[in-house]
């Protein structure tokens, strides 16, 4: 059985060809646009204003008796309550309605939790030094946030007093079942000993927690607890020149090919009488149409 060989159509060979003749023919305007258009862009971020960031390393405390988890630590930095400190211990804002001058601290503020459980605080400032002042501002309003109110710390204590007595009591519990009566009568009782043994050392357990957990609640949270100290930064992040200008570029570019490929297509598309005159037609319902357009040749 011999095999069928499908033929190639002519007209797709000439139609690559033809389009490499008009990308070689344009070479230079693929080339040189692109380049004017990102020695351009990167002219103006360099004009940009330059932000700095500040950054600080925090670690709270994990474990049963933490008062607070790094996720919880995260989103605090970035409430309303200490955002609204900030802004009223650095003045920043002047004339903005409160609302606007949160959002726009809001933006220059960055928190992130890594898998080690650090939180990590990223401020933008125009300078270093209002990058680390900022910081520095955001992580005492932070730690003053942690500390408990008045009528908090009158719950807490009261809290605290009844945990301190249930532990009393659960203890003294405790011993009554094991030093005075060490042994039940029967497997039963030594089994329904060792059950009412278990229950209690886990309510003992929670009671515990509670008494050790209260009192750090009640002094809120150490600067201990500040790993890193907001640095001082030395070279700007914003705006990335590099990137706007290679993106400009890029953009450039494909908008130059898109141009070419399309001048091309429609070239081709005059060839055909019907199609041809259609497109007269379309130039001459234009507003400028009877003007001869331009045409681009190397």
């Amino acid at each position: 059985m011999q095999e069928q060989v499908v033929p190639t159509s002519p007209s797709a060979g000439r139609d690559v060809l033809d389009t490499l003749l008009v990308l070689a023919k344009n070479l230079k305007l693929l080339l040189g646009v692109p380049l004017a258009v990102g020695l351009v862009a990167l002219a103006v971020a360099y004009a940009l204003p330059q932000g700095y960031a500040s950054t600080a390393i925090v670690g709270v405390p994990t474990g049963p008796t933490a008062t607070i988890t790094p996720q919880q630590a995260a989103s605090l930095i970035v409430s309303p309550v200490v955002l609204d400190s900030v802004i009223d211990t650095l003045r920043l804002s002047p004339g903005l309605p409160r609302d606007d001058a949160r959002l726009a601290l809001a933006e220059r503020v960055k928190t992130s939790v890594g898998k080690d459980l650090l939180v990590r605080l990223e401020v933008i400032a125009p300078t270093p030094e209002q990058a680390q002042q900022t910081a520095n501002t955001i992580l005492s309003a932070w730690l003053k946030s942690t500390v408990p109110s008045d009528r908090e710390k009158a719950d807490l204590k009261q809290k605290l007093a009844h945990a301190s007595a249930a532990l009393a009591n659960v203890q003294q519990a405790l011993k009554q079942l094991v030093v005075e009566n060490p042994a039940a009568a029967g497997p039963a009782g030594r089994k329904e000993g060792s059950l009412s043994l278990v229950a209690i050392g886990e309510l003992g357990d929670r009671y515990l927690e509670q008494v050790l957990a209260i009192p750090r609640q009640l002094e809120g949270l150490s600067p201990d607890v500040i790993k890193q100290a907001p640095t001082l930064p030395t070279k700007a992040v914003t705006p990335r020149k590099a990137r706007i200008a290679v993106i400009a570029a890029l953009a450039a570019g494909a908008a130059v090919l898109a141009y070419l490929l399309l001048r091309q297509m429609l070239d081709a598309a005059m060839q055909d009488a019907r199609t041809a005159e259609k497109l007269r037609r379309l130039r001459q319902s234009l507003p400028g149409g009877h003007k001869n357009r331009d045409r681009i040749d190397g």
